[in-house]
């Protein structure tokens, strides 16, 4: 081949090519060399000594070694550019020979990783991902089915006792500790990507008043609660267990900001324009339209934050409590992103925090003048929720797999007067309910059960008695269950576990009064 020629094509090929001699000096760089490492021009890469590209791990004496002795080597190298940022490259190098066969040089080509790697990782992040999610799915149902009997017998003995009693602080924080156990499940699920998006349109000052309970159980004693909710907000489009989860991490976050002292967290909705320049969030770094957008704001007077701290509270894993597992906020800032909303941090150390999350109102919704109509506020400070008093009779079936939500199930209706039928499976369940329909006036059934779970269970049912009146009982949420069950809709109620003994009597009395509801 004409050496011209030769040295043409080299000059003009996209691979990385550069020549060094037997003492590990250049002496040739093509012009793909010197663009991949970020140089200007040959001379500037010849004047610096060849161990400087490299990552200093690699021993390049030893591999220029290895090339004359072998003749030549392959590997995977840690490269430095001119600016000093790090990549990965595959070197191939060969010693080349006079016409003497005598080693003269060495020749490498070089071929950059960079977007390989990349996928590489992304790859193995998706697969670990994927592996939690699976491991999220097979614990979900086994582990609430033991919560259910911490949580049930914790509530049945805190019911036994009388208030003044120096035990029901432990049964209380026994009830807490269970409750915040249950939602390490779902969290699971939503990291891996397996807690599924059921978007609606919604009204998030109605959701917030849904959970109002569980925010003060999921907050400490001493801290007053506030809600400043506007009651005619427009709705958004959004799925209703990541917008409760957002508002519970918010609001648990900026409880354990007081640090157990006496303190205030208040939690406000409301409506705002934002440009371009105002939706832009240097946490969500995403490119946001501006318009109009529905706020949810909790704001602490607790110890605050620098601004160093302010920049990784949404990574996953950091955190500034001691036994804090990091997770919270980083939950809060995915799901802020997925519903294609923005979120917002002031906070000074000693001063509290606030942090405001902002989703898009819905296209029906945004078509219409914001002052449509005057806005209405509802104030709520530790309302107590209303227990219904009235006594009700009736025979329930309780139909699941575990012993101990049996056992706890029956311990609790029957405290309330309830008659209790128990069943292991779907099939001994039918065989009970043949007997005697009239009988049974409700049956709580577990969704994931061996022999005949519950979707099949409850069709069996309803070839029985098309008015059978049915709870359903899972560890998976109701709009996860909701997917996989077209019949759904027919039910007369859904309990995710675990479940209070309070929730539980609660919804089989709704059930038996005829005030129901399907979720």
């Amino acid at each position: 081949m004409n050496p011209a020629l030769h040295q043409k094509a080299i000059e003009a090929s996209i691979t990385p090519i550069a020549m060094a001699d037997l003492e590990g000096r250049w002496t040739y760089v093509n012009p793909a060399f010197i663009q991949l490492w970020g140089y200007k021009n040959a001379s500037e890469v010849m004047q610096k000594p060849l161990t400087s590209f490299w990552d200093p791990k690699h021993s390049i004496p030893d591999i220029l070694k290895a090339v004359v002795e072998k003749e030549k080597w392959a590997g995977e190298l840690a490269a430095k550019r001119d600016d000093g940022t790090s990549f990965t490259v595959q070197a191939s190098l060969s010693l080349v020979k006079d016409e003497n066969n005598k080693p003269t040089q060495i020749m490498a080509s070089f071929t950059d990783l960079t977007e390989q790697k990349r996928a590489e990782a992304a790859v193995r992040n998706a697969q670990k991902l994927e592996s939690l999610g699976v491991l999220a799915g097979g614990i979900a149902h086994d582990f609430n089915n033991l919560l259910v009997g911490v949580l049930g017998n914790a509530t049945l003995a805190l019911k036994k006792l009388p208030a003044q009693n120096e035990a029901c602080k432990f049964l209380e924080d026994i009830i807490m500790s269970a409750q915040t156990a249950s939602k390490l499940t779902s969290q699971l699920l939503a990291y891996s990507g397996k807690g599924r998006f059921i978007v609606q349109p919604i009204n998030i000052s109605q959701q917030i008043l849904k959970i109002e309970r569980l925010l003060q159980l999921s907050i400490s004693k001493t801290t007053e609660l506030i809600f400043e909710l506007e009651e005619d907000l427009p709705l958004i489009n959004g799925d209703t267990t990541q917008i409760h989860q957002v508002v519970i991490n918010l609001v648990t976050n900026a409880s354990e900001a007081l640090d157990g002292k006496q303190g205030t967290v208040t939690v406000s909705t409301g409506t705002r324009m934002l440009t371009h320049q105002q939706a832009a969030s240097p946490v969500t770094q995403c490119q946001i339209e501006s318009g109009r957008y529905v706020f949810v704001r909790v704001t602490d007077n607790g110890c605050g934050m620098s601004p160093k701290t302010v920049e990784k509270i949404f990574d996953p894993f950091f955190t500034t409590k001691f036994a804090g597992r990091g997770l919270g906020l980083s939950a809060v800032h995915g799901i802020v992103i997925a519903h294609c909303g923005t979120l917002h941090v002031e906070s000074k150390p000693g001063k509290g925090t606030t942090i405001e999350v902002c989703f898009p109102v819905t296209d029906e919704a945004a078509e219409k003048a914001p002052t449509e109509r005057p806005k209405t506020k509802i104030y709520v400070i530790n309302k107590p929720p209303i227990a219904e008093h009235r006594q009700v009779t009736g025979t329930v079936l309780v139909v699941d797999d575990e012993n101990v939500v049996r056992t706890v199930a029956s311990h609790i209706l029957d405290e309330v007067g309830m008659k209790i039928l128990t069943a292991e499976n779907g099939r001994k369940a039918i065989e009970i309910y043949k007997k005697d329909p009239d009988a049974i006036d409700v049956v709580l059934l577990d969704m994931t059960m061996p022999v005949m779970n519950g979707v099949e269970t409850f069709k069996e049912l309803k070839k029985i008695n098309p008015e059978v009146k049915v709870i359903l009982t899972s560890g998976y949420s109701a709009d996860e269950v909701k997917l996989n069950f077209e019949d759904s809709n027919d039910l007369m109620g859904f309990l995710e576990k675990p479940f209070t003994a309070q929730a539980l009597a609660e919804k089989v009395r709704s059930v038996l009064l005829g005030k129901v509801t399907a979720s």
